[in-house]
């Protein structure tokens, strides 16, 4: 099971490292920290644990609204008023 640093992460999401940082500080993306007591955090992520942390911020499209067409006489102003000139 290969582990993720922070910058991998990064490279993936085209993101600062140190915004990365702040989702595993948040608890956002799940990391383990390697680093021996009093060293500065020495985070690793897991393969699922980037995979869980993408499919919970994936959004779907929104849907699809229908326009309403103007018809051949009608002029808009700029204010949104819409006028028909018959």
């Amino acid at each position: 099971m290969p582990l993720l640093t922070c910058e991998d992460i990064a490279d993936q999401c085209q993101v600062n490292v140190e915004t990365v940082r702040i989702w595993i500080r948040r608890g956002d993306l799940n990391a383990v920290n390697l680093a021996k007591k009093g060293q500065r955090p020495l985070y690793r992520i897991r393969q699922e644990a980037f995979d869980d942390f993408l499919a919970r911020r994936e959004v779907a499209p929104p849907p699809k609204t229908q326009r309403r067409r103007r018809g051949p006489h009608s002029s808009v102003y700029e204010d949104g008023m819409v006028e028909d000139i018959i």
